[in-house]
């Protein structure tokens, strides 16, 4: 069993991952925020982290602090380093998973992604 943590802003989807996860026996811990997904990387030992990259409010506005502060905060101040796969729906022309390669992302995933492409990248990641 590994603990993977995810930092997913759309509660539907996130909840959706964690049970999707769960049946394939991983442990799941979701957070929608940055402040206590950092908390859990400081608490936890943490197998895999799988981040949204830009985190919205609830009026739908981008947060300051997203997906790549937890990359930072991972990159420079964690002990033990999870692996990490970031999903964005962000625009292209941002290239967020350029960016995210720079955090040592071992993959990155562009939404929607089919249960079936996100399982694999998950088990592919873990295995490797």
């Amino acid at each position: 069993m590994k603990t993977i943590l995810i930092l997913e802003d759309d509660l539907r989807l996130g909840t959706h991952w964690k049970s999707l996860l769960e049946t394939y026996g991983h442990r799941i811990i979701h957070e929608s925020d940055v402040d206590e997904a950092i908390n859990v990387i400081e608490n936890e030992q943490i197998d895999l982290v799988i981040t949204d990259i830009l985190i919205r409010s609830e009026d739908n506005q981008i947060r300051n602090r997203g997906g790549f502060s937890l990359l930072s905060h991972i990159k420079f101040h964690a002990g033990v380093k999870p692996k990490i796969i970031t999903v964005s729906g962000g625009a292209k022309q941002l290239n967020l998973a350029k960016h995210a390669e720079l955090f040592d992302a071992a993959m990155s995933l562009v939404k929607p992604v089919t249960d079936l492409d996100f399982v694999a990248a998950v088990e592919s990641v873990l295995d490797s």
